[in-house]
């Protein structure tokens, strides 16, 4: 990092607080995160993941303010500005502030398992394989869509091996993108990973939705299709995390986060059980 973006993400971080503060003392929690960012980066502005992970917190904590729908329109350039001088890794920030309006535009449905989701994914496998041949070196279908049977929400999750970060950004991105595809960086499982989505657009009657995830081989990602497998394997173990998908729908009908919070307990106990039986 160049000391140009030391200086610039200093100056969000001390803007975005000051129009916090200009709503009396409303925003006190989201405020304090942020001077801890501030101060973190001035005693050492090469530790962008403390920095990151305060300006998170000052998101997260925003977010729960009731004044927080009046305000969003007018720091969302500044955070929209700090995750970009953070780097990609980052860039998840922007997208939390929105989550909410997403919920409710996108809510969790759970629908019964549709013997075509199979032939979609193998549909734009084929797609992805031809297009960027040399490029991308293998897919999987992965998720609850893959597993026959499975009522899940009606996205085609598609695991894309890359051959590298740097290559998929000069000669996949821009392709994708072109074709109606959003990016995402997603930072959930270190170092992060490229995602791709379509299905997302205003007034669109889609029914089905795509997600690319996008990485090299030896990404920990991957290690997700242990649990494809497992529940394959395991019918009456996918029975039960179908009960758990109807009940958390319901429950967090416009929630997509604490949806998928509610579903890590399960995944994570059938992630353990898995990597044992490979010891």
């Amino acid at each position: 990092m160049i000391k140009t973006d030391k200086t610039q993400i200093v100056e969000k971080i001390q803007k975005l607080r000051e129009i916090l503060s200009s709503k009396e003392e409303k925003f006190q929690n989201p405020i304090y995160s942020l001077k801890k960012a501030e101060q973190e980066f001035l005693r050492t502005f090469l530790c962008r993941k403390r920095v990151g992970k305060y300006v998170e917190t000052a998101v997260e904590q925003i977010k729960q303010n009731p004044e927080f729908s009046e305000i969003i329109d007018t720091i969302e350039p500044s955070i929209a500005d700090i995750s970009l001088l953070l780097g990609k890794e980052w860039s998840h920030i922007s997208n939390l502030l929105r989550s909410k309006e997403l919920g409710k535009k996108y809510p969790i449905n759970i629908v019964p398992y549709n013997p075509l989701w199979k032939e979609m994914y193998q549909k734009e496998a084929r797609f992805l394989q031809e297009t960027f041949f040399g490029t991308i070196v293998r897919t999987e279908h992965f998720g609850s869509t893959a597993i026959p049977g499975l009522a899940a929400k009606p996205v085609i999750d598609i695991l894309v091996e890359l051959i590298s970060f740097n290559t998929a950004e000069k000669k996949v991105l821009p392709v994708l993108q072109s074709l109606g595809y959003g990016y995402n960086w997603i930072s959930n499982i270190p170092p992060g990973h490229i995602m791709c989505m379509k299905g997302y657009k205003e007034n669109q009657e889609e029914t089905v939705r795509f997600h690319l995830h996008m990485a090299p081989a030896k990404h920990p990602i991957w290690k997700d299709l242990l649990f494809r497998d497992y529940l394959l394997k395991n019918p009456e173990i996918a029975q039960k995390y179908e009960d758990l998908k109807y009940r958390l729908a319901e429950k967090y009908h416009y929630d997509r986060e604490a949806y998928t919070e509610g579903k890590s307990p399960f995944i994570k106990s059938i992630m353990k059980h898995t990597c044992k039986e490979k010891e």
